[in-house]
């Protein structure tokens, strides 16, 4: 989260005169990036623990559920009807992971809180 304005001066010629705004708008989507990575971690981290102890159908609805639904679908409302614009788009994205990544996590744990740890497969 530290020094977006700084990385956005990598990729960006301050010459522009469109740079302020550009500069400004690309550092306040770094931040809902940085935001974004932790959540995308989680989701990943738990939906592949779930198919590690075979529960794939349930994940499949709840990721169809937070990507589509909360992620785009939301997105798309922030960005459009309530004129957030491209952090609308990003923030919405952020909440799909934010809550697929929790729901799965949670899951998981859910699942597993009890269960005797399994043998290795043998082949």
């Amino acid at each position: 989260l530290g020094l977006p304005e700084l990385i956005v001066r990598v990729f960006l010629a301050p010459e522009d005169p469109g740079f302020p705004q550009v500069a400004a708008l690309a550092a306040r989507l770094l931040v809902i990036a940085a935001i974004f990575q932790v959540f995308d971690g989680l989701q990943a981290t738990a939906s592949r623990a779930l198919r590690g102890v075979r529960d794939t159908v349930a994940p499949l609805w709840l990721a169809g559920f937070g990507y589509w639904g909360l992620g785009v679908g939301g997105g798309c409302v922030l960005a459009f009807p309530l004129g957030w614009g491209a952090e609308g788009l990003w923030w919405g994205m952020a909440l799909g992971l934010i809550v697929t990544g929790s729901l799965l996590a949670r899951r998981f744990l859910r699942l597993t809180a009890r269960r005797p740890a399994h043998p290795p497969l043998r082949q």
